[in-house]
């Protein structure tokens, strides 16, 4: 198995996860590389950076592109979230921008199409443009017709087909990263030292973890999902710890 990483040299690299041995280095971003993901079938990684730019790249080492951009895509400022759906044909990524009509940070929010198979691939499918601020991360639901949106202090839900939001749960904190489970009911937050889950649809908190190892100067706990939603992983001030759901 491999894991991915976004790095601060402007590339992205890939690991063998049993052994440690650097296995690729990926050049084509010009500034931090934020994000960095594979497809489910590690054949595509996707990676955002603060050059503004989301390249999606061949790791298929059947491919003759074995190692290169396939495709890139540009957004007006630095990319703050992307994520995979589900089947891994599409990607979702946002970024913020300064409106220089009222000097307000505003965001963007790309759907694009990167099915291999087809014919629109790179396709922009959908864009939102929205004042609200302070992006941590963003994620699809299990069928990808929901966007679920981790801000500052709270989580949004916006309906892909209509944009429209449909949910919002407040929450105290700066930073916020989230997870959903592998079918959409329930969503992961953490914040410092608080992990909670939620129920996705009525935003009711569900079960609070409390965990002072995870207190640090920037205040964000990284936060996953086992891929049968019974584990969940937390990782912040250079601690991981994993929780099971009883």
């Amino acid at each position: 198995s491999k894991i991915v990483g976004a790095c601060t040299d402007n590339t992205v690299k890939i690991w063998n996860s049993s052994t440690g041995e650097l296995l690729k280095t990926l050049i084509g971003h010009t500034n931090w590389v934020n994000f960095a993901k594979f497809n489910n079938d590690a054949s595509i990684i996707v990676s955002g950076s603060d050059d503004r730019k989301v390249i999606v790249w061949d790791f298929d080492t059947r491919s003759g592109s074995y190692g290169n951009p396939i495709f890139k895509f540009k957004h007006i400022d630095k990319i703050s979230s992307i994520d995979f759906s589900h089947d891994s044909k599409k990607i979702i990524s946002a970024s913020s921008y300064i409106d220089p009509y009222n000097d307000e940070e505003d965001y963007q929010i790309c759907v694009w199409n990167v099915d291999k198979l087809n014919e629109n691939f790179g396709e922009k499918i959908k864009e939102f443009k929205t004042n609200i601020n302070g992006i941590e991360s963003i994620k699809f639901n299990h069928d990808s017709t929901k966007i679920i949106i981790g801000l500052y202090n709270y989580i949004k839900i916006l309906d892909i087909n209509t944009g429209e939001f449909l949910n919002e749960i407040e929450i105290n904190g700066n930073g916020m990263y989230i997870d959903i489970n592998y079918n959409s009911t329930m969503i992961v937050s953490g914040i410092g030292s608080r992990i909670m889950i939620w129920d996705l649809l009525t935003g009711k908190l569900l079960i609070r973890i409390i965990d002072y190892d995870f207190i640090s100067s920037i205040d964000k706990t990284v936060v996953k999902f086992n891929h049968d939603g019974t584990q969940i992983l937390g990782a912040s001030n250079n601690i991981i710890k994993i929780w099971k759901l009883l």
